[in-house]
């Protein structure tokens, strides 16, 4: 019997070159927020990934970053003190407090990505949450629950919003609908029908009275909400059923109507908007951000007597009487643009944050991995001015990486990009040098990883030194793009191959490069000139060395795989196993497996002796395989894909030994360590990810089974509703997975336990509470509906005991509110729970009791607040910074004036 082969894990070592994910939103952080800062306005927090990043924009460090999961950040919100709600792709929402004072909290209800977070006032007792899947989740952030989920719209819901003071929760989707919810009911009793494309977004202005919806159309809505009084509504409500129309049903708590509209530069569909203080903004796909002010009330009414004045002023003029004159509120009158922005790029979303009296901060998270920092001036000032403060820009790309590289030493990466080159230092992955360059696609360390060459989009071959951060010499190689290059293992020379159906063989040489100055002594520079050139069949899209320079591979658009004798380029073998072209090659140390990799999904592992395919892997990705590469010194190899997944195989056994999962779109380009312990990788997502080797020992069968039941756990998240509610507006949260269901049979093997037990009563009923306790709050009503009602029929009884000996009811009177709500029929007609239901009914008093005992402790807490703001004449919590406020603008006001009169 032969002996098993060991292989060590590969695990995540760190991420870098994203400021921020272009699919999340952003959100600035004021003063205090964050523990040991109090700057104004300079902490901005991104998406990036799966990762939550606070940025200080003034000196470009990483602040903060919060973790929870794998999956990427969809979109963020913040509640204005302490907690941040982010949403995930795979529909999961999480909550994170800034001050480390409690843990995060993971929700989980929606069936895909979650498009839109809000809070509903600055506590942020509760938070909204809106789906790709249309629905809507309310939780409750204090007893971590999901309360309800409403349904009703046919498309992606793009926001959601409250209206604190009246519980009411407004929602828009891609469905063109606008629709507003009553909480307290769980109904939506209201819905703009007006919009003929989807939309994107709507914000509230001066106090929820008027409403912007922005959506494909020409211009904005601007509605008017009247909102009124429930004491009215009840009155109405007593009105004969007959009597009472649909239409007025709907405006029994908020009349809406069209106030006009405001016209938008962008022609496509609004993507965010904005309001915070006196300003407000939009802005589309595009790099135009528009920025409107709104009008205090005093200013809207000097502006309604002033137009009053004139049509006075007018009748007199043509002898008419003015008793009927009156004039009506516009939009003119209530708000009016200031500036429009144009940004370097195509934004994604901003934030504006009025810190000055005179002038206000717009902090834009734009598409190109950026964030930009503008001033707006706009009090005191006929035009407004408009000022790029800063762009935050340094640690990552614009654009994806199309190209990686590792130094002889492991001990720096390059990236290139269309744009630029980056060294990495690869234990801090901080950007250590930048160069501005052309479209990279292909890259290497050369000369003691004193200087990178790289091959272009445009067909040069470009050489850098980096200490001096200088491009050393450009040289005209190909016609085409450049598509590959590949040094030599004496690394004297390279190879390099184009769109141009050629294979240039280069050696590297001094030459003298003649000074400006004549004083100056010539600078020696490093070159590469022309040392051969082969003619191929198609485009050559990777060329490869063997370590005893012996072979010389080439793959080709073809299909196609060309091997030659490195010293006479002479033909040996013609691969063609492939269906479609042959996107990259690799050759082991030992120079004896060649593997490649195609178009086709496939990778092929050959004998490159006796040019044999050893084996044909047909389905190793799920997409295009775009690189392969070999650890030094065995034949263990990594491939990369379209699939956004990195695998490693074993080229001796055919096996696939490892997935690394961590990028969330197309996998680019890959590159492996010289001594073998990191694996860098990087994608369209602009992440660059690298892979340290562990001593953790891999067991193959453990981790194929990890793999089965994470694809099981995808193919079984599904919604759990109840019978009979399917078609309800409101219907209960909770989704089936692995998780509820492994506490859904923890909770059945204590239910059997207490039932086969011969011990005290005391001991099992202890040990249920305990089962309960343990199982996490967001996820205890989707394990109770996944219990059949034989377990249910015995756990009744002993929830009813755990209320009578436990002081703490709450738990347990949740759960018996569910099952209640769930088994109702089956409970009422089954006979033996009939004195359980009436034991539940004499206990209803301990609950009473409990609100009773929190309603005195809350009013006690607010009479001692109350004596305390009378004791010291101050208020406490969040009123004491309004009141700062509005003394400090009394003041600067006061100041203006005696300079005036000076």
């Amino acid at each position: 019997m032969g002996l098993t082969k060991n292989y060590l894990k590969f695990a995540p070592a760190g991420v870098c070159n994203v400021i921020g994910s272009s699919w999340a939103g952003i959100e600035l952080l004021p003063s205090g927020s964050l523990p040991g800062h109090t700057d104004i306005g300079i902490h901005v927090c991104v998406g990036a990934c799966e990762s939550l990043v606070v940025w200080d924009i003034r000196t470009g460090d990483k602040v903060k970053t919060f973790t929870n999961g794998a999956s990427m950040v969809t979109s963020i919100s913040f509640n204005g003190s302490n907690h941040l709600a982010v949403g995930y792709l795979n529909g999961s929402v999480s909550i994170f407090p800034l001050n480390d004072a409690g843990e995060s909290v993971i929700f989980e209800g929606h069936q895909s990505s979650v498009a839109c977070l809000a809070f509903d006032s600055d506590e942020g007792l509760r938070l909204a949450s809106g789906g790709k899947d249309t629905d809507i989740i309310v939780w409750d952030i204090v007893s971590q629950r999901g309360l309800y989920r409403l349904k009703g719209h046919k498309n992606e819901v793009t926001r959601v919003r409250f209206i604190p003071k009246r519980n009411i929760l407004v929602s828009s989707s891609r469905d063109t609908f606008v629709k507003f919810w009553d909480l307290d009911i769980q109904h939506c009793f209201k819905t703009i029908t007006d919009h003929t494309s989807s939309v994107g977004d709507f914000i509230f202005l001066k106090d929820y009275s008027y409403m912007v919806t922005g959506s494909a159309m020409q211009d904005l809505k601007v509605w008017s909400l009247e909102y009124i009084e429930k004491d009215v509504i009840e009155f109405a409500d007593k009105r004969p059923r007959l009597e009472t129309l649909d239409d007025e049903k709907e405006e029994q708590q908020v009349k809406c109507s069209l106030l006009g509209t405001i016209p938008k530069e962008c022609k496509e569909e609004i993507l965010s908007m904005f309001t915070r203080g006196s300003l407000f903004g939009f802005h589309g796909n595009d790099k135009r951000l528009t920025v409107y002010k709104i009008r205090s009330d005093d200013e809207i009414e000097h502006k309604l007597k002033k137009r009053t004045k004139k049509l006075k002023k007018q009748a007199a003029e043509n002898g008419q009487t003015d008793s009927g004159i009156s004039v009506s509120l516009t939009i003119d009158d209530l708000v009016v643009k200031l500036q429009t922005v144009f940004a370097s790029f195509k934004i994604r979303a901003f934030q504006i944050l009025e810190h000055e009296e005179e002038k206000a901060k717009i902090v834009a998270l734009l598409k190109d991995n950026s964030i930009e920092t503008y001033g707006l001036e706009h009090r005191r000032v006929e035009k407004p001015v408009v000022d790029t403060l800063s762009k935050f820009s340094l640690p990552g790309h614009r654009n994806e990486i199309r190209t990686l590289a590792f130094s002889s030493d492991s001990s720096a990466v390059m990236s290139g990009s269309s744009e630029s080159i980056r060294i990495w230092n690869r234990s801090s992955l901080k950007c250590v040098r930048s160069f501005t360059s052309g479209y990279t696609t292909s890259s290497a360390f050369v000369f003691g990883d004193r200087h990178v060459v790289v091959g272009t989009r445009s067909g040069q071959l470009e050489i850098y030194d980096i200490a001096a951060g200088l491009q050393e010499d450009s040289i005209d190689a190909h016609e085409g793009i450049v598509r590959t290059i590949c040094l030599t293992t004496d690394k004297r020379g390279l190879a390099s191959g184009g769109e141009d159906k050629q294979v240039l063989l280069w050696d590297f040489d001094y030459v003298l490069e003649e000074a400006e100055d004549e004083s100056k002594q010539p600078r020696r520079k490093i070159t590469v000139v022309p040392k051969k050139k082969v003619e191929m069949a198609d485009v050559v899209l990777c060329v490869k060395y063997s370590n005893d320079m012996k072979y010389f591979v080439a793959s080709l658009l073809n299909s196609k795989i060309y091997v030659f004798f490195a010293d006479t380029m002479k033909l040996v073998w013609v691969l063609y196993d492939h269906d479609f072209a042959v996107t990259c090659i690799d050759i082991s140390t030992d120079s004896q497996i060649l593997i490649s990799g195609s178009i086709d999904k496939s990778i092929h592992i050959y004998d490159l002796q006796f040019g044999q395919c050893l084996r044909f892997i047909k389905c190793a990705h799920d997409d295009r395989v775009n690189s392969v590469q070999f650890l030094p010194n065995t034949h263990l190899f990594f491939s990369s894909s379209h699939d956004g997944t990195v695998k490693q195989w074993d080229a001796d056994t055919f096996q696939n030994i490892l997935i690394l999962r961590g990028h969330h779109n197309n996998v680019t380009c890959l590159a492996v360590s010289p001594n073998g312990k990191f694996v860098a990788s990087s994608a369209t997502d602009k992440s660059l990810r690298l892979w340290e080797k562990t001593e953790e020992i891999l067991v193959l069968d453990e981790e194929k089974e990890l793999e089965r039941e994470r694809q099981l756990d995808d193919k079984e998240r599904e919604d759990l509703v109840i019978p009979g509610e399917r078609d309800n507006e409101a219907v209960i949260v909770g989704s089936k997975n692995t998780r509820t269901e492994s506490s859904a049979d923890k909770l059945i093997e204590q239910i059997i336990e207490d039932f086969n037990s011969k011990d005290s009563t005391n001991s099992s009923v202890k040990k249920s509470s305990d089962v309960l306790k343990q199982i996490p709050s967001s996820e205890l009503e989707a394990a109770l509906l996944l219990l059949p009602f034989v377990y249910v029929e015995q756990l009744l009884p002993i929830l009813a005991t755990i209320i009578e000996d436990e002081a703490e009811v709450e738990l347990p009177w949740r759960c018996v509110m569910l099952l209640v709500r769930v088994h109702l029929g089956q409970i009422t007609n089954n006979r033996t729970l009939l004195p359980v239901l009436e034991k539940l009914r004499r206990l209803r008093i301990l609950l009473k009791q409990e609100k009773e005992l929190i309603n005195f402790n809350r009013v006690g807490l607010l009479f001692l607040k109350q004596k305390l703001e009378d004791r010291d004449s101050i208020m406490l919590f969040s009123d004491v910074t309004n009141i700062l406020n509005e003394k400090k603008k009394r003041r600067r006001r006061k100041r203006a004036i005696v300079t005036i009169k000076a």
